[in-house]
């Protein structure tokens, strides 16, 4: 980039030095002419300094622009960065997103365990019910069952003796009175107390 400068300042100090020796030349011309020479000589001297100016402005335009390309590649840079950081946002926020679905799906699934634990302990709770109730009716069948037995044989016994049957109803009557209570779970007076 610098040996662009130096050539435009070659150029533009041949430039100079290139209408100063046409200008001497044209004047010189212009003196032996007349009059209306001299004129068209002074115009061109206008004309050569105008264009002096240009190459001047397209110099000082040219160095400006070769500056402007130096600061490209940096000015490049800078927006490949922005770019970056865009693109990094963005990812951010996709992740963001999937955090929060994932957030919302293990939520879920927590409240399904604590559900699934729940139902779980309601069954073993009742199966322990069951459990427990099935004890209790095996135990009071086979009291039940050792009840009857001792009601039939009770009751053969009493047949066999009809004297004794007839003795007392009372007592005849309050022990069946005694027998179907116990029947029914629940205990008789006369062996409560």
């Amino acid at each position: 980039m610098d040996g662009v400068c130096p050539r435009l300042a070659r150029s533009h100090t041949f430039s100079r030095i290139a209408s100063s020796r046409v200008s001497r030349a044209v004047k010189a011309r212009a003196a032996t002419a007349g009059p209306n020479l001299l004129e068209k000589t002074h115009m061109k001297d206008e004309e050569m300094r105008g264009l002096q100016d240009r190459i001047s402005d397209l110099e000082t335009s040219t160095r400006l622009a070769l500056d402007h390309l130096e600061s490209v590649p940096e000015k490049l840079s800078l927006l490949e960065n922005f770019k970056d950081l865009e693109e990094s946002q963005r990812q951010r926020e996709v992740v963001e997103e999937r955090y929060a679905r994932y957030k919302d799906i293990v939520g879920d699934l927590q409240h399904q365990l604590e559900e699934s634990k729940r139902r779980i302990q309601d069954y073993r709770d009742e199966k322990m019910d069951a459990a427990s109730r099935s004890i209790r009716l095996a135990a009071l069948s086979s009291s039940i069952r050792g009840q009857g037995n001792f009601l039939s044989s009770s009751l053969l016994s009493d047949s066999a003796s009809p004297h004794k049957r007839f003795a007392s109803p009372e007592l005849d009557s309050s022990l069946l009175e005694d027998q179907s209570l116990s029947l029914n779970g629940i205990k008789p007076l006369s062996t409560a107390q």
